[in-house]
């Protein structure tokens, strides 16, 4: 029987945090940001991903298993750190976008991300139990909103829209699915966060992504099944389906959706700002998590207002996911150390 301790939550939990963060990224995700059309052979992109994330996963998890965290090294520790503000200011910055353009176009997008870093910052200082907490609650919200979505928009699905079930070509298939891969920092989230679960870890880390992944397949085929060829031509194609999912009465629900998966957004968040404290050696937690916060605002308002990094993020996201979710855990997975006693370790 595992003993409660201070500081630490239950693997089941592990669980919950990253099946949702996994499954953020479909609601908000942009068909922009593909190589190809949308269609059905995003599905095979996904599971594919699917795969290959279980592979490149290995290193982290076998450094968990032998009690290695490469956030013991203050050096590692600290790159990790910028990686989290890094990443926590990417996932601000396109849910600003979302949220500005589908939501409240007359919405200041910087007032929108500062509110959702400041509410991350706060959930993020009260600890690991307070998070896991809310994170459970959350994932009951978000099944909640997709079995709603699905039950409410099957009424507009056709198995025609989703003929012919191949569109794209190989090499598309292969960049979306390339783009699926390292949109998965759930990764590097399993290296900050395994040392704060009470529990074993492996499982619930790759149940989460197995969890994740075949939902997102199925959102993806849901969704071309309703839109058909226009899913193309949608920004935010989920969102569309939201939008033309009704009651009875004829009621159009996509609000009460989008706010469902705020909460999953504003988890998100709230994990990248707490991870990169965990980072720092920093020994005062609000001083960490407030330097942390305020890099995550920086960041995220020059992504929203520049455009240089839209034109090269496949050249700065793909080599730093591979860098920071492979290369390095594998590299201290042979040549680290394990810290003894590392269970008890505290980051925070």
């Amino acid at each position: 029987m595992i003993k409660y301790k201070r500081d630490k939550t239950a693997p089941l939990n592990l669980f919950f945090m990253l099946f949702v963060s996994r499954s953020v990224i479909a609601f908000t995700f942009s068909s922009a940001a593909l190589e190809s059309r949308y269609s059905f052979d995003l599905v095979y992109s996904t599971l594919a991903a699917l795969a290959v994330t279980a592979v490149i996963a290995l290193p982290a998890v076998l450094c968990v298993a032998k009690g290695k965290c490469v956030l013991d090294n203050k050096i590692l520790g600290a790159l990790y750190g910028l990686y989290f503000i890094f990443s926590g200011a990417i996932n601000v910055s396109k849910f600003a976008v979302f949220a500005s353009a589908e939501l409240s176009q007359s919405a200041i997008i910087a007032v929108l991300a500062g509110l959702m870093i400041l509410a991350g910052a706060y959930a993020a200082s009260l600890g690991i139990e307070a998070i896991s907490r809310f994170g459970s609650m959350v994932f009951v919200l978000t099944l909640i909103s997709i079995v709603a979505l699905i039950a409410l928009g099957s009424g507009e699905f056709s198995y025609l829209n989703i003929f012919p079930i191949t569109q794209n070509p190989v090499d598309s298939v292969a960049q979306n699915m390339l783009f699926s891969v390292c949109s998965t920092n759930e990764i590097v989230l399993y290296i900050a966060l395994a040392p704060k679960i009470n529990g074993k870890t492996v499982k619930p880390f790759y149940l989460s992504q197995i969890a994740a992944y075949f939902t997102a397949a199925l959102l993806i085929a849901f969704t071309v099944g309703v839109l058909g060829d226009t899913a193309s031509l949608s920004a935010y194609p989920l969102f569309e389906v939201a939008q033309l999912s009704k009651l009875g009465s004829g009621e159009r629900l996509e609000v009460i959706y989008t706010s469902l998966w705020i909460f999953a957004a504003f988890l998100k968040v709230t994990l990248f700002i707490y991870c990169a404290g965990l980072s720092f050696t920093c020994k005062r937690p609000v001083v960490k998590i407030s330097a942390c916060a305020a890099g995550v605002l920086i960041l995220s308002l020059i992504f929203l207002y520049t455009s240089a990094f839209d034109k090269n993020q496949q050249l700065v996201l793909y080599p730093a996911f591979a860098v920071f979710a492979f290369i390095l855990p594998l590299f201290y997975l042979i040549f680290g150390k394990r810290v003894k006693n590392s269970e008890n370790i505290s980051h925070n």
